[in-house]
């Protein structure tokens, strides 16, 4: 099951979870040919656990570690976007061209670590929410 998630501009916390700040994430893969990124999205406590999938198309640029903590992905405001792309010289010269209103900055804020995803796609999928039962080690 998915769920496909809107992306307006200048909006907080898109996938909507509660607490984003207490999920962790992890680059799962990356398509070159197909310019897909997915992202491994969880949250552990003592008694349950929770993972889902978040699905990127057509990403033109990222910046993010392999690992880190927070959820919260913000979408960057359309002038915010387009500054964006002029600081990576992919800003066509009309800047009203019909695919300037396609693209979009995703944004996370997980302490020091810049986390931007630079996509035209005005979509995301989240991919199946399961919940699980975490193993627990036992001190003897």
């Amino acid at each position: 099951m998915h769920k496909i998630i809107e992306l307006p501009y200048s909006s907080d916390n898109v996938l909507g979870f509660i607490a984003p700040e207490t999920y962790h994430c992890s680059i799962r893969q990356y398509t070159v040919s197909h310019s897909e990124l997915r992202i491994s999205i969880g949250k552990e406590t003592q008694n349950h656990g929770e993972r889902c999938e978040l699905l990127v198309v057509a990403v033109h640029y990222f910046e993010l570690p392999k690992f880190w903590i927070g959820a919260n992905f913000k979408v960057a405001s359309f002038d915010e976007t387009l500054a964006f792309l002029h600081t990576l010289h992919k800003m066509p010269e009309d800047s009203e061209h019909s695919l300037m209103k396609r693209w979009r900055l995703l944004s996370v804020e997980s302490g020091r670590i810049p986390i931007k995803i630079l996509t035209l796609a005005e979509v995301v999928q989240l991919e199946a929410m399961m919940e699980y039962e975490p193993y627990n080690f036992k001190q003897t």
